[in-house]
């Protein structure tokens, strides 16, 4: 037992350590004088205000994973589901609350965690898809570093590879089970084990069949980032004096891409060291991009525990069961699918 629980917490490692490493450059950066003068500007109603438009982010949020997963699981349920993944992503490396969620769902809606698990892929590309038109077209405006833009391009192109390879496997989902079970059948161990996984992860694409399923999520997954980008310029106008809106998509998809770098819990480090590094090309000083980092991030956090506590005790879990569950040596829905 002892052994397991030394295992579990080696896992955490190497995120932890570039978490502090990248705290540790951020604050020799700056003198605590000049952080204190950058916070001392920003007013409560910022705050409150950003809270009330991430809640309303993460709404959209709950509809486009609702649509993804034929809307079988209710609205209330998807949000407390998606609360505790935050939750989970806050306090555990390695994003391990698209884990949690997947289990939570799958055995919410009996679909199987691995079925879930597709959806919230095809989310995630979502995500980098959005994220990636941001930072293209917002890098010309941003000082036009050709080796940034070759980089932003590199991903974009990447993204649109996975979105092709994902309808290419919601188009010819049938073919490929077909040939992925005779395959297996000549290994027994496949067919026993990773086949039945296999087979829910492609079952799991069938929403990319469906013309009007893509077009409403597509349209609540821009909702959500178009909230939180007024959330983003809110922050902004606190730190810097009357910043372009085009600064606010800028961050955005710049800070998206950059906590894509495993981390420890929350991205703590990571998401400040990309929110400075962006707003470097800008000329924002360190301390007043730094602040505006802390200043998101925390918020953030504050609200996305506070929802996943409450959805905790609505659905009547513990968090250590469900820690537990995430942090099984396996690492994967595996020991938990149906």
């Amino acid at each position: 037992m002892k052994h397991k629980s030394s295992i579990k917490y080696w896992r955490w490692l190497p995120g932890v350590v570039i978490s502090i490493i990248t705290l540790g450059i951020l604050f020799r950066l700056v003198s605590w004088q000049d952080l204190k003068e950058a916070f001392s500007s920003i007013r409560p109603l910022v705050l409150v205000a950003g809270a009330g438009l991430t809640i309303l982010s993460t709404l959209a949020r709950v509809q486009t994973w609702r649509i993804l997963l034929g809307s079988r699981p209710s609205f209330v349920q998807t949000f407390h589901i998606v609360n505790i993944g935050y939750l989970l992503n806050n306090i555990l490396p390695f994003r391990s609350g698209e884990l949690g969620r997947s289990v939570l769902m799958g055995r919410a809606t009996g679909l199987g965690a691995f079925h879930v698990l597709s959806t919230i892929v095809i989310e995630r590309t979502f995500d980098l898809a959005v994220a990636s038109c941001f930072l293209l077209f917002t890098l010309p405006l941003a000082l036009g570093l050709e080796a940034v833009r070759q980089t932003a391009l590199a991903v974009a192109g990447a993204v649109a590879l996975g979105l092709v390879c994902l309808f290419l496997a919601a188009r010819f989902n049938e073919p490929i089970q077909a040939w992925i079970t005779r395959q297996a059948e000549k290994h027994s161990f496949i067919q026993r084990v990773i086949l039945p996984r296999a087979l829910a992860l492609l079952e799991g694409l069938q929403a990319l069949n469906s013309p009007r399923a893509i077009v409403q999520s597509l349209f609540w997954i821009l909702t959500c980032w178009l909230l939180y980008v007024f959330v983003s310029w809110m922050f902004l106008g606190a730190f810097v004096p009357n910043p372009p809106f085009w600064w606010a998509f800028y961050l955005n998809g710049a800070s998206a891409l950059g906590v894509a770098v495993p981390a420890g819990p929350g991205s703590i480090g990571v998401f400040e060291a990309t929110v400075v590094g962006a707003l470097s090309l800008l000329q924002v000083s360190t301390s007043q991009a730094l602040a505006l980092g802390i200043a998101l991030h925390f918020t953030n956090w504050v609200i996305m525990c506070i929802l996943g506590a409450i959805g905790l005790s609505q659905l009547g879990y513990t968090l250590q069961e469900i820690t537990s569950k995430v942090n099984q040596p396996e690492g994967s829905p595996a020991a938990h699918a149906d």
